[in-house]
Formats: structure tokens, sequence, C-alpha cells
């Protein structure tokens, strides 16, 4: 697992992680943090805040993705904050009394185990989902309609590849916006397949032009009698001269 230093260019920004660890234990229910790269990723580790020295029961809690990410988005820029947010009784350190980092797990190992997944039920969510498998590096069985893109591993860089899957698998354009629009299976694929069944806009240079010749036939033909008359004699008259 590749470390931060405390300066790092990520996603071509430039990290202060130290300011991460920071604004994480700055959250009451926080006492320790640690933040690391792997894979294009930041990932925290955190320990709870104890109470009487004993630890605070993850079940009594909210899961630190919902308690850290609003409160990071809040206080730091979207590439600052981290993918994954892993839940530590406490940080192992080596005997130099340094963070020991070969001990920090994977994140694609533990991430949502033994959480039953909303399953898709159209072709269009099976396909995107496994669009999505391949591109965050997580297995299928671990992704649900419902997730949040960016809430499991899903990155700046990540959504790009994504979108240009998803174009092929379309055969149409679709923006990087409209991936952070829709940032779930269930969105997304609702989206795609009300944009493919919509039919395209009638193009507006193909209108047949407008008759001048029969609306000006119409024009003088609701005219008085006395005026065609009038309109009539002063026509012949300027063609006679021209003779």
């Amino acid at each position: 697992m590749a470390a931060l230093s405390v300066h790092q260019t990520f996603h071509a920004s430039r990290i202060e992680v130290g300011d991460i660890e920071a604004t994480i234990t700055a959250n009451v229910d926080i006492s320790e943090a640690v933040v690391v790269s792997r894979d294009d990723r930041l990932i925290a580790y955190c320990v709870r805040m104890r109470e009487g020295g004993v630890s605070i029961s993850p079940k009594s809690k909210p899961p630190l993705d919902k308690l850290l990410r609003p409160w990071l988005a809040e206080r730091l820029p979207l590439y600052m904050i981290p993918a994954f947010f892993l839940e530590l009784e406490k940080l192992h350190t080596t005997l130099n009394n340094k963070i020991n980092r070969k001990a920090l797990l994977d994140p694609a190992e533990v991430v949502r185990p033994d959480v039953v997944t909303a399953m898709p039920k159209t072709e269009m969510e099976r396909r995107i989902l496994s669009i999505w498998s391949n591109v965050l590096d997580l297995s299928t069985a671990r992704i649900g309609v419902y997730d949040n893109f960016f809430h499991i591993g899903g990155n700046s860089l990540r959504v790009v590849r994504a979108q240009k899957q998803i174009e092929q698998l379309v055969k149409r354009p679709l923006s990087v916006a409209r991936m952070y629009e829709h940032s779930t299976i269930q969105s997304l694929a609702a989206y795609l397949t009300t944009t493919l069944e919509a039919k395209p806009e009638p193009d507006s240079s193909r209108r047949r032009p407008k008759d001048t010749k029969r609306g000006n036939r119409r024009h003088f033909h609701g005219m008085s009698a006395s005026w065609r008359s009038h309109h009539t004699g002063r026509v012949l008259a300027a063609a006679r001269s021209r003779r």
C-alpha cells in the first residue's frame, strides 16, 4: 500500500494529508485517523472515541461513511474526501512508534462484506453493475443498485472510465455531469432507458419552407372586391406602359 507523504499530488491536485487527518479527528466521535493512498484512491482508517476507556460499539453509532462524509464535505474540497472510511479498534504501530501501514486492511477485502445489496431488476441495471464492478474493482455482490458510486470507491478518475464504457454500451454520448447527477445504478439506468426511448427531436433545417406565394394569394383573395379591382387596374396600367 502506497502511503501519502505530507504533500502529495493526487488527481492533479495538491493534497495536505495532515489536513485531512486533522479534519477527521476534529469530529468529536473520532480519536485517531490515518489517511493513505491505494490504487488512486484515498482511504481513511479511523478509531472511534472511547467513553470511559471503553470503545464505543459500532452498532450503537452511525457507520463511519455516513458520519464523516457529510462532515468532510462541509470542510474540504471534493478531491480531498476519502473514497473509503474503515473503522479500526486501534492503529497498530511499529517498534519506532510509527503507523504500521502494512497492517492496514485492503478496503476491497472488507468493504461491506456482510451487507445484502439491492440486486438489479432490469437488463440495463445488470449491465451498468458489470461496468461498475470492473471500474471499482469490487465484486458485483458488494454493489447495490442504490449505492452511490462515489461512496463505494468511485472518484473523478474512475467516473470517467465508467462514463466511456457506458457510452460504448448505449452508443450515445453521456456527459460526466450526468454521471454525477445519476450516481446510483438505479437512477442512471432509469435515465439511460428514458433517453434511449425518447424520439429524436425533428431537424428544423428540414422543415418545409413557407409557401409565400400561396400566402400572398390568400391575402389577395381576402381583400374587398373594390380593392382587388383597383389593384388589378394598376397592374394592367403598369404593364401597358412598359410596352
